[in-house]
């Protein structure tokens, strides 16, 4: 089971792993969440975020505007993070492990609960390739990439089903391109759609 849920924590990331808590930096570093796999952001009580760089790029010393030279910027170092310069609370975005099933015989989790199948499959393969049976190692594994893929596709749906996309900036008219002005225009290919041309030229 741990070996199944280790492969999760590699490869799945989905919404029920999203957590947010708050880290208190001293001398400009704190220790990681011990659930902790991967960061999604940091930021200070105004809700501004801070970058992520290397860490030996966070040592530098870096222009940081309303900040002291290096404390809009942070790195990961081993367990901690590190921003210096930076002291007090901050408001910290992560993807968390998933909680395992090891510690007792009744645990569950938000896994087992929406994607038993994964959790079935995970686990199978790990047992199929201790017994060193590689016919049932191989269908195994074809199942569990098939509930991961599915997993994948209903977080993108929950997350991003109403999603818009906007272009920043001027979209030229494919009949006019030489256009300011949005309108209905007799050189538009459709006399329902909106065109624009070039008033007064």
């Amino acid at each position: 089971v741990l070996m199944a849920e280790a492969f999760l924590n590699r490869n799945l990331r989905t919404r029920d792993q999203v957590t947010r808590t708050t880290l208190t930096l001293a001398s400009g570093s704190v220790a990681l969440p011990s659930d902790f796999l991967e960061v999604i952001g940091l930021y200070d009580g105004y809700g501004m975020e801070y970058l992520q760089q290397p860490l030996q790029q966070v040592k530098e010393n870096h222009p940081g505007g309303m900040y002291t030279p290096s404390e809009a910027y942070y790195a990961i170092s081993g367990s901690n993070l590190v921003s210096m310069g930076a002291d007090g609370d901050r408001d910290f975005e992560y993807y968390a492990k998933i909680p395992t099933l090891t510690t007792s015989l009744t645990t569950s989790n938000w896994l087992l609960q929406k994607h038993p199948a994964l959790y079935l499959y995970a686990v199978g393969l790990e047992a199929a390739k201790h017994v060193r049976d590689l016919e049932l190692a191989s269908v195994t594994r074809d199942l569990r990439e098939a509930e991961l893929t599915e997993a994948h596709i209903e977080d993108d749906r929950a997350r991003y089903a109403r999603a818009r996309v906007r272009i920043p900036g001027v979209v030229p008219c494919p009949c006019l391109p030489s256009a300011r002005r949005w309108q209905r225009t007799s050189a538009c290919p459709s006399p329902t759609s909106w065109c624009c041309h070039r008033i007064g030229a």
